[in-house]
């Protein structure tokens, strides 16, 4: 389950579907921060050109989830990969996306 929510989140960000990714974030997060406000904790998701889920590795309500992020420099005509961790957490009976303060 947190594998696919995960996916579905940077499948969101490689749409630019801005308002799909903060809808993954945890309620908490959402409940101050507008989709509009997002934006600056994913600056760069925007040069994204593909994201890999790696592994996810879960103790009790809190997964560490791990991507191979591919992107491109578009100054230097250039693209790279570099790996992307975050952490999801149970709420509720739901994994969310959880984005420090």
């Amino acid at each position: 389950v947190v594998a696919e929510r995960a996916q579905a989140w940077a499948d969101a960000l490689l749409d630019s579907d801005l308002e799909g990714a903060w809808a993954l974030t945890s309620p908490g997060f959402r409940e101050h921060t507008a989709p509009e406000g997002y934006f600056r904790y994913i600056a760069g998701a925007g040069r994204w050109t593909g994201a890999e889920l790696e592994s996810v590795t879960c103790q009790a309500e809190a997964c560490e989830v791990k991507f191979i992020v591919e992107y491109e420099i578009r100054r230097y005509k250039m693209s790279s990969r570099r790996p992307l961790e975050n952490t999801w957490v149970l709420v509720d009976g739901k994994w969310w996306l959880y984005v420090p303060p």
